[in-house]
């Protein structure tokens, strides 16, 4: 049911962001690690390569709140 958060949401969205906060530290190592290699022969798309690797773990956490937010808003039946 969508307009609430259930308690099984709840305990999913919590789950959700336990995980993600271990992948975070995982990605962080591999992000700096892909940026270092990336950076022994630059060309020039390098630095925005470098910039969009950096910005996927906070755009995966803005995913993550957003769904929240969409399950948590409640909403007419005729936006369902």
């Amino acid at each position: 049911m969508k307009g609430q958060i259930t308690l099984t949401n709840l305990i999913m969205l919590v789950l959700t962001i336990f995980v993600y906060l271990i992948l975070a530290t995982i990605m962080q190592e591999q992000i700096e690690n892909t940026a270092t290699a990336l950076l022994v022969s630059p060309n020039e798309y390098t630095h925005l390569t470098i910039i969009v690797l950096r910005l996927l773990p906070m755009l995966l956490a803005v995913a993550i709140v957003m769904t929240a937010f969409h399950y948590a808003v409640p909403r007419p039946p005729n936006m369902r």
